[in-house]
């Protein structure tokens, strides 16, 4: 049984899971979501991507890393769903970034926007 918890393309997971396989073994992709704050109060997520019969043996052991552990489907998809998440996060920070540039530059100074240097 092989656990893989880190963050890799989906198609070398697949690729790595088939070479398992191919040996008697299997495998899950079971990347976590979360930042230093929650891993330090054990609060990290975990998506999880193989043979559901595989999840359900391996389930109990990544309840120990977080409270939230997703099965979503075959390997791969976990990090489909990871590196999607981020992709959105990354999108979302870059947008905000570029409207405080923009109310910055049409003048705006007030409090709360997020516009002032303060």
């Amino acid at each position: 049984m092989f656990v893989d918890i880190s963050t890799v393309s989906p198609a070398f997971s697949r690729e790595i899971a088939a070479k398992i396989r191919e040996k008697g073994g299997d495998m899950v992709d079971a990347p976590v979501s979360g930042s230093v704050i929650t891993l330090q109060e054990g609060k990290l997520s975990v998506m999880v991507g193989g043979r559901k019969e595989t999840f359900e043996k391996v389930k109990s052991l990544l309840l120990d890393i977080g409270p939230k552990v997703t099965y979503v489907g075959d390997n791969g998809l976990a990090l489909v769903m990871k590196i999607g998440t981020n992709l959105s996060l990354a999108v979302q920070m870059l947008r905000f970034a570029k409207v405080c540039c923009w109310r910055k530059k049409a003048g705006c100074a007030g409090s709360g926007c997020g516009c002032s240097d303060a």
